[in-house]
């Protein structure tokens, strides 16, 4: 599969993948949840088939680094390491910005 691709291409579509990671992030990244805000047990969050954030983002790493990554180095598509880990890495609680 990689000999598709060109080195150039290869980099193209790194990028492209970080920044669509990037825009689902917040999806995981951002503080607080709606079972933050409300007065629900965990149990009753988990019976809507809603999850606490600390579960969504840990999810989510984990299918980022057990099945994209791997998906993408399998045609030779290298996400650069720094840039990934701060789309992994959760938001400070009282800014609320991406570092």
């Amino acid at each position: 599969a990689q000999g598709l691709l060109d080195e150039s291409e290869r980099a193209r579509l790194g990028s492209a993948a970080l920044d669509e990671l990037g825009k689902l992030s917040r999806l995981w990244l951002l503080p607080g949840s709606a079972a933050a805000r409300e007065p629900f047990t965990r149990e009753q969050v988990n019976e809507l088939g809603w999850m606490d954030r600390e579960t969504q983002r840990a999810r989510a790493e984990r299918a980022v680094r057990e099945e994209i990554v791997p998906a993408l180095a399998g045609w030779g598509v290298i996400l650069e390491t720094g840039a990934l880990a701060r789309l992994l890495r959760p938001l400070p609680a009282a800014t609320g910005e991406r570092p």
